[in-house]
C-alpha cells in the first residue's frame, strides 16, 4: 500500500500536518532515487502474479529480521527485511511451502541461492536492507 506522495519523500507531521498538497509544480523538490525504487517494485509486482494473487507466509519474524513469502501455482516469492542497523544471517525454512530443489533467483540481480534441504541456510542480509527471491515452478 502507497500512501500518496509516499512515491517521492513528500514531508509530513503530525494532524494537521500529516500530508501536504503533492508538489507537482516542483520537482526539484521530488527525491527522484527513492520514485525509482518504487517504480523497480512496481514493475516487481507486475511481472509476478504470486505478488498480485499469491498466499501469503510468515517464515520468520525474530531479531529485527522479517521474511514472508508470497505463492501461487506455479511461482514462489520469498521477501527478507532486516532492519537492523548491522548485518543478519538466518536460516528459512521453505518446506511447509512444497518448493523445488535446487535454488532462488535474486530478483533484481539475477544471482542465484541455493537451497540446502529446502532451508535457505545462512541467507545474509545487509543493515537496514531487503532482499527478493524468486523460484518459478513451484511444486
Amino acid at each position: 500500500s502507497i500512501y500518496y506522495g509516499d512515491e517521492v519523500g513528500l514531508p509530513g507531521a503530525h494532524d494537521p500536518d500529516n500530508r501536504r498538497a503533492f508538489p507537482w509544480h516542483d520537482t526539484s523538490s521530488w527525491d527522484t532515487d527513492l520514485l525509482h525504487d518504487f517504480q523497480r517494485m512496481i514493475a516487481l509486482r507486475h511481472a509476478h502474479r504470486a505478488l498480485r494473487w499469491g498466499s501469503y507466509h510468515i517464515l520468520h519474524a525474530a531479531d529485527d529480521v522479517f521474511v514472508h513469502a508470497r505463492q501461487v501455482e506455479e511461482e514462489l516469492v520469498v521477501v527478507a527485511f532486516n532492519v537492523a542497523g548491522y548485518q543478519r544471517r538466518v536460516d528459512v525454512d521453505l518446506n511447509p511451502l512444497g518448493v523445488d530443489p535446487g535454488e532462488l533467483t535474486e530478483a533484481w540481480s539475477s544471482n542465484r541461492v541455493v537451497l540446502e534441504a529446502g532451508v535457505l541456510r545462512r541467507l545474509e542480509l545487509a543493515p537496514r536492507s531487503a532482499r527478493v527471491l524468486i523460484q518459478s515452478r513451484v511444486s
